[in-house]
């Protein structure tokens, strides 16, 4: 395809191989442009499109919204709203790792807190490498100790010292559970006996009612 500027041919790049221009601006209408044959007039029409990127309405200027973008990593005209490229599929955007701000993938470093990600992923590798050996030699560091006589006694003292606790929590839930096994026996009393005394005063009353009678 030719370049709307210089009338040459564009290339595949991002910009004109010969004048430079910018691949919006130079292939124009992307699909099936067909540029006239005078350089001049290229120019003119060029420069009337970007005149035209900001209308007037009431003498007060409007801005045209961009609906197209140029691929960083391809150069394809691809929609402005991509996420990723649809001719090569390139993510065009990346989180950043360490303040979460999202920007351009073309970027090393964060827009935001100037934190490139490369750098930071490998430095957060490599921590996580140490914190590993760190952990495999107090590991083995451990269980040599553990074949010489004081880790054995060591051992023995915190298995013994589980032992108890577990003695000691089995305890504690036993007494836990006898304690509420003689609130229930309690309240089971306290309402027998109550019922009792109900069945009691009933009689009672029974007994004077018929004593009136046999009065009267």
């Amino acid at each position: 395809m030719k370049c709307t500027i210089c009338g040459k041919e564009f290339g595949s790049g991002a910009n004109c191989q010969n004048c430079g221009t910018d691949r919006v601006t130079g292939l124009a209408n992307y699909r099936g442009f067909d540029p006239p044959s005078n350089s001049s007039e290229n120019i003119e029409s060029s420069s009337s499109r970007r005149e035209n990127l900001h209308q007037t309405v009431d003498n007060e200027p409007k801005i045209v919204k961009v609906s197209s973008m140029i691929c960083h990593a391809c150069g394809e005209i691809i929609p402005a709203d991509s996420k990723f490229c649809p001719h090569c599929s390139t993510s065009l955007y990346v989180t950043c790792p360490k303040c979460g701000h999202e920007y351009s993938s073309q970027y090393p470093a964060c827009s935001k807190c100037g934190t490139n990600r490369q750098k930071y992923r490998d430095e957060e590798l490599e921590r996580i490498r140490k914190d590993i050996l760190k952990r495999d030699r107090e590991k083995k560091k451990r269980e040599e100790w553990l074949k010489t006589p004081e880790g054995q006694a060591a051992l023995k003292k915190e298995q013994d010292e589980l032992r108890r606790r577990a003695e000691e929590a089995k305890r504690k839930r036993k007494e836990e559970e006898d304690r509420k096994r003689q609130e229930v026996e309690q309240e089971t009393k306290m309402f027998n006996t109550i019922g009792l005394i109900v069945t009691a005063l009933i009689a009672l009353l029974v007994i004077l009612g018929l004593l009136i009678d046999m009065n009267k």
